[in-house]
């Protein structure tokens, strides 16, 4: 079964995380649950990525080396679409949570979610959140 929008295409998730190991174990399990997931584990592989508004949903690490996941969110978020595109921030640090709540205070398209976390409770909740308009 596929994840689909209103519009019935596939849900489109990139994930972006520092650890290989992670990445492709959320890639698998992801796509077990019917996303469409394209990973890198480098942040400035994104830098270089010329159009991000395709993607529905962005999953990025908060703790990487050189840039930090809130960092990237600043550098691209010019090039997204906050009406289309969810971010979703995903760290293992609780402490980032309340610059999470300074930067989004009522932007409903964006989520905090904290490790560890089943690969279903990660597909679960990013479905809330792509089910919110």
């Amino acid at each position: 079964m596929r994840l689909t929008s209103t519009a019935q295409k596939v849900v489109r998730l990139l994930y972006v995380d520092d650890e290989p190991d992670i990445l492709n174990v959320v890639q698998k399990g992801l796509q077990r649950h019917g996303f469409s997931v394209d990973i890198v584990s480098n942040p400035e592989e994104i830098l270089a990525m010329k159009d991000l508004s395709e993607y529905d949903l962005i999953v990025l690490d908060l703790r990487m080396p050189n840039i930090d996941g809130f960092m990237l969110y600043s550098m691209i978020k010019d090039r997204i679409s906050s009406s289309k595109t969810k971010m979703c921030f995903f760290t293992a640090f609780t402490s980032y949570l309340d610059t999470y709540n300074q930067m989004f205070p009522t932007w409903s398209g964006s989520c905090f979610l904290t490790k560890p976390m089943s690969v279903r409770q990660l597909a679960d909740n990013l479905h809330k959140l792509l089910s919110i308009n």
